[in-house]
């Protein structure tokens, strides 16, 4: 199954529309030491158990740390495998945060 991927750039536009959910997939002590605005945490291990607070109407975009990290890829394929119109931000954390793009912290 090819998913297809979005840059930063991408991203960052997309983020202001109310169809879009960005989805974190990292554990939840990562997602509250640095997470992109605006996103919400699922972490993988734990997301078949949350899909009805998921909506198939919208396009929902995972993330994790960083190009190293898979856990995106893997979630965006089970998404996919529900129905859910999914694509993945591969830059991840690291590169959101270095490229001086809008982040939280919840420390």
């Amino acid at each position: 199954m090819q998913i297809e991927m979005v840059t930063k750039e991408e991203l960052l536009t997309m983020l202001n529309n109310l169809d879009v959910i960005v989805l974190n997939v990292l554990p939840r002590d990562w997602y509250e030491q640095a997470h992109i605005k605006g996103s919400i945490s699922i972490p993988l291990e734990e997301l078949p158990n949350h899909l009805n607070c998921l909506s198939k109407d919208k396009l929902i975009i995972t993330y994790c740390a960083s190009y190293e990290c898979t856990s995106c890829i893997e979630a965006a394929e089970l998404l996919a495998n529900y129905g859910f119109n999914v694509k993945v931000y591969r830059g991840g954390t690291k590169e959101w945060i270095e490229a001086g793009l809008p982040w939280e912290s919840s420390t």
